[in-house]
């Protein structure tokens, strides 16, 4: 799979499992998770997503600024699982959680506690 195909491929994948773990989080957690964009790029070798802004536990009203929040996905580190379509939409998803995860404040120690990886 050429790398124009992968990342066409783990978009398709990302966006319908971004709905599906919204369809299945409660109201209130899907009132905050579905603002929070996501992004797929090619990216490099390394990291399979990125969530960056200011967790939601620490916005404040009070606060002079916010970063923005967003969620990038990388397809280049997908590649060696885009064989397997199964294996490929597992893992996007288990990133896609491990980011919002991030955005609603938790560290990768309470991530792991969690069983997100």
């Amino acid at each position: 799979m050429d790398f124009q195909e992968l990342l066409k491929t783990v978009q398709e994948i990302t966006s319908e499992e971004r709905e599906s773990i919204l369809k299945e989080s409660t109201p209130e957690l899907r009132k905050l998770i579905e603002k929070v964009p996501v992004k797929v790029l090619l990216g490099d070798n390394h990291a399979y997503g990125d969530y960056s802004g200011t967790p939601h536990p620490r916005k404040s009203p009070f606060a002079a600024f916010h970063y923005p929040s967003d969620i990038t996905i990388y397809a280049r580190p997908y590649a060696a699982l885009a064989k397997d379509g199964e294996i490929l939409r597992k893992k996007i998803r288990i990133v896609l959680i491990h980011e919002y995860g991030h955005f609603l404040g938790l560290s990768e120690g309470e991530l792991r506690q969690r069983g997100v990886y």
